[in-house]
């Protein structure tokens, strides 16, 4: 019931966050209106082609870009002379750039790269426009650096530079927020699993999930271009799908550590196949055969495919009961994560089929099911780790307190027989010298029969407590049964021994000036040493113990 509670409670903070974004997306207004450019010229390897969409034009022409072949698209600048800043706001992929107003350059990036063949991902920019731009044609020429690429540029718009940046900030609040937060959640989760892995049990799949949670974050980052805010965005397509083409390998590992079961036998075979898919996607990509907006159908064929393996494992280990405490609260944040992770895929691949290009509502919607899927996940990891922590705190509480009662006299809560026993022991292991102090305690009987068990009790209550405050840094005090205690104590000498057996006797006298109680407190003891004891001694402890009884 107090887990289900918790779950309940993080699916609430999940929906609040999600609405939070999408308040966010919708509540910037900008200062100066954002002119999103619709029709731009096309021209290919010198070629018009005519005018249509930025974003659909390639689409509509049936064809894609080959390495290497230069695209070239331009359009009429608004009107931006009542705008402070004005800007140009573009997003490049597998290109490099150069962009014009008129005949003035403006901005180059990439181009020497494609000349020399080396890899060049995707860009996102605000380039700063001159203040008499409008009016006037500004022109983008591009060159391919991978084959078959369907959309080297698109999400062309112009305004006020500091309006630009504020909408593609409020827009991707929430992947931005999440991504930060996954990363350093994933990053202090996976430091802090890897030092608590010796002293609690079932953190090996909290390590997993702590690299599957900044995976997530670095996803969601390249995936909405928000690492554009702090790094080079060159490699941004590279981090998104390298990122996403290790998931699936990573979150299977994590369901088999969580959950045995079914498959668990088969799951090494299960294991490679998926690495060499998400090995191979990469290779593919990074020697520029083949460009990720083709691999991408291959990573999304294998998220269907492990989230149909997740689904599978989950409904009969469950049937089959395989689903210890752990299990069950793990793998329900990996389902939920991997169904809206695939139904995120699922609807961008099928957007972009239909129309050709991800409309910004449905990568919204998509995006917002990456945030909720991983922020769920990352809530049921840390409920697993509460619990873990708690339950681990529990048993060692347990075993703490098993621990007393094994050496604890229960009345006194002094040591008892087997600690001192044991104690002495270790000392006899390190050739050290020991004193054994025996002690009765007078009147135990007479009380125990003239006043009762209780006050007899309360005898040998007192009597330990004088033992223990006189003895408390020199010493073991413990009581070895009836009215019988000792007290040992390492390294010392017979003067120490006596002076501080009058301090015991000078406690008592205290407390019989002070007491209440009709009887009084007093005891007989007797002492011995280890080195007493002879070279040929067999047993130094027993007779040691003898040798101060002895002398009592």
């Amino acid at each position: 019931m107090k887990n289900m509670r918790l779950v309940i409670m993080g699916i609430i903070v999940t929906v609040y966050i999600l609405v939070l974004g999408i308040l966010l997306r919708y509540s910037y207004k900008p200062v100066v209106p954002i002119n999103d450019i619709d029709h731009v010229a096309i021209a290919i390897d010198g070629e018009d082609i005519g005018v249509s969409n930025d974003i659909n034009y390639l689409k509509h022409l049936d064809r894609v870009l080959r390495k290497g072949q230069e695209l070239e698209l331009s359009f009429t600048l608004p009107n931006i002379d009542n705008t402070i800043l004005p800007a140009v706001e573009f997003t490049t992929d597998g290109c490099g750039y150069e962009i014009y107003v008129g005949d003035q350059l403006l901005d180059s990036k990439n181009m020497d790269k494609v000349d020399r063949g080396i890899y060049v991902g995707n860009d996102y920019k605000i380039v700063s426009l001159p203040k008499d731009s409008s009016g006037k044609q500004l022109t983008f020429k591009l060159k391919t650096a991978l084959h078959k690429v369907s959309n080297p540029i698109s999400d062309i718009a112009v305004g006020n530079r500091l309006d630009l940046f504020n909408r593609f900030v409020y827009h991707n609040a929430m992947p931005l927020l999440m991504g930060i937060f996954l990363i350093l959640y994933g990053a202090s989760f996976l430091l802090i699993s890897l030092i608590l892995n010796g002293w609690v049990e079932g953190l090996k799949s909290n390590v997993i999930a702590s690299v599957i949670c900044v995976s997530l974050g670095v996803f969601l980052h390249s995936y909405y271009k928000c690492c554009y805010i702090y790094i080079d965005t060159t490699y941004m397509k590279a981090f998104m799908y390298s990122s996403l083409a290790l998931l699936p390998s990573f979150m299977l590992r994590f369901a088999f550590t969580v959950s045995k079961g079914i498959w668990y036998e088969k799951r090494r075979y299960i294991y490679i196949g998926f690495d060499i898919a998400c090995v191979l996607v990469n290779i593919m990509h990074y020697i520029g055969a083949v460009c990720f907006d083709v691999t991408k159908y291959v990573l999304y064929l294998m998220m269907a495919l492990f989230a149909g393996i997740v689904v599978i494992k989950y409904i009969l280990d469950r049937k089959k009961g395989n689903l210890d405490e752990s299990a069950a609260i793990q793998m329900p944040g990996l389902l939920i994560l991997c169904i809206l992770m695939y139904g995120s895929a699922f609807s961008d691949m099928l957007q972009r089929m239909l129309s050709g290009h991800s409309d910004s509502m449905i990568m919204f919607i998509a995006g917002n099911c990456y945030c909720v899927g991983s922020l769920l996940f990352a809530y049921f990891q840390l409920v697993n780790f509460y619990i873990n922590i708690t339950g681990a705190h529990a048993r060692t509480v347990e075993f703490e307190s098993l621990a007393y009662l094994a050496y604890a006299d229960g009345l006194t809560g002094l040591y008892n027989r087997s600690k001192l026993h044991q104690q002495l022991e270790e000392w006899e292991k390190d050739g050290d010298n020991y004193c054994i102090i025996s002690l009765d305690l007078n009147g135990l009987k007479t009380v125990n029969d003239n006043y009762g068990h209780n006050a007899g009790d309360e005898l040998l209550k007192v009597f330990g407590k004088a033992l223990s405050d006189v003895f408390a840094e020199s010493g073991m005090v413990g009581r070895i049964g009836g009215d019988e205690f000792m007290v040992i104590m390492r390294k010392v000498g017979t003067e120490e021994v006596e002076a501080i057996l009058r301090m015991l006797d000078a406690k008592l006298e205290v407390i019989n000036t002070v007491k209440t109680e009709p009887w009084e407190y007093s005891t007989a003891y007797g002492y011995g040493f280890k080195v007493e004891c002879g070279k040929e001694c067999d047993d130094y402890i027993h007779q040691t113990y003898l040798l101060a009884d002895q002398r009592m």
